[in-house]
């Protein structure tokens, strides 16, 4: 009998924690659909701090740091862009999220989705998901037309429960 009622405590331990995953996705995509986010909300869904200097805008052609930063803390959520480097980068990420994880019955580890959006070729993939721990691989890569050159640039977003069923971004590694 006490096997039977670890079980089920097991089973809706483990059902809750991917619950409140699925739950935090369903926030994550409906808060930052919009460019621009209240306090609370990014808060409530993010703790981790960006540094608007290190992170390109892939929407100006060709890509360039973000200028005109003005050095108010609350400078990511007017613009939420930054966090994705762009504004089609940001969507994209919303719709692979939506696709991939809210809308597949299995999740699908190490699969790359490819976009290609005019000069640019995004990549995703989720590199893990747990019930308490996703991790999602951005490449995004410019071919400069009339050049030999590119630029690329490589995010992993690290999704983790940090509380008791209390799920944030908690971190964001970039290189390119």
């Amino acid at each position: 009998m006490r096997n039977i009622f670890f079980l089920l405590f097991f089973t809706n331990c483990a059902l809750a924690n991917a619950n409140s995953m699925i739950e935090y996705f369903n926030r994550f995509i409906i808060t930052f659909s919009s460019r621009s986010v209240s306090k609370n909300d990014y808060a409530s869904l993010v703790s981790y701090e960006i540094d608007p200097a290190m992170r390109a805008n892939y929407d100006i052609f060709p890509p360039e740091q973000y200028s005109n930063i003005d050095n108010a803390s609350d400078f990511v959520i007017k613009n939420t862009d930054i966090l994705f480097s762009g504004g089609k980068s940001r969507m994209l990420f919303l719709n692979f999220v939506r696709e991939n994880i809210l809308g597949s019955k299995k999740v699908i580890t190490g699969r790359l989705v490819v976009y290609n959006k005019e000069h640019l070729t995004y990549s995703f993939k989720i590199e893990k998901y747990q019930q308490d721990n996703v991790v999602i691989f951005e490449n995004i890569l410019a071919i400069i037309p009339y050049s030999e050159m590119s630029s690329e640039f490589s995010c992993f977003y690290k999704f983790k429960q940090i509380d008791d069923e209390v799920v944030k971004l908690v971190d964001v590694k970039c290189a390119g």
